[in-house]
């Protein structure tokens, strides 16, 4: 478990392996908010439930306290802990209708909470959102429209794209508000200022 801000905890840390052509292994990032609801962000893959449930109870809470996920898209690396979980889960429309990873998962709304909110950042996906956390810092939980450290500090996009102009757009709009970005597979990113 790393704290990250007051509320806001990586309970699993994300991975990804590449080699010159392709993905080798991937497992996303799985982030907890405690706002005026228990939001968790992703749920990597299903071999993860052990240290998913662990990081939970790390911060203080059992996986029942849960109120609900947020999945940034609908790929198994970033869904594959959902049907542990009997709460709504939440995806953009276009996730949905393709049609992969969907049971249980509802159109995502803008506004979760106070401090929690949704913007599209599509580009990996047609789909793809990312979620942001107005705490103290503004935190942008990044998914893949930023997956690693080095997508951002190479100024890279996403290997695997839908679109590299939307997935570009995406990266500097998440750049342009976050102070920290959480990426999909990798440590919090620092933005400078």
């Amino acid at each position: 478990m790393n704290k990250v801000c007051e509320n806001l905890y990586i309970v699993k840390p994300g991975k990804v392996v590449y080699d010159e052509i392709s993905v080798i292994y991937a497992s996303s990032t799985v982030v907890l908010i405690d706002d005026d609801l228990r939001v968790l962000v992703d749920t990597a893959l299903g071999e993860d439930w052990d240290q998913i449930k662990a990081g939970i109870e790390a911060v203080g809470f059992g996986v029942d306290a849960i109120d609900c996920i947020i999945n940034t898209h609908l790929h198994p690396d970033h869904t594959g802990c959902n049907d542990r979980f009997e709460i709504p889960k939440y995806a953009h429309p276009a996730e949905i209708k393709r049609g992969e990873f969907t049971e249980g998962v509802e159109p995502y709304t803008r506004q979760i909470t106070d401090k929690i909110s949704i913007i599209e950042t599509p580009g990996h996906t047609w789909g793809h959102i990312s979620v942001v956390y107005r705490g103290e810092r503004t935190i942008v939980i990044a998914g893949d429209a930023i997956p690693t450290r080095n997508n951002y500090y190479e100024r890279v996009i996403p290997r695997i794209h839908v679109d590299p102009d939307l997935a570009m757009e995406s990266f500097l709009k998440i750049e342009e508000i976050a102070d920290v970005i959480i990426p999909g597979h990798d440590d919090p990113i620092e933005v400078p200022r």
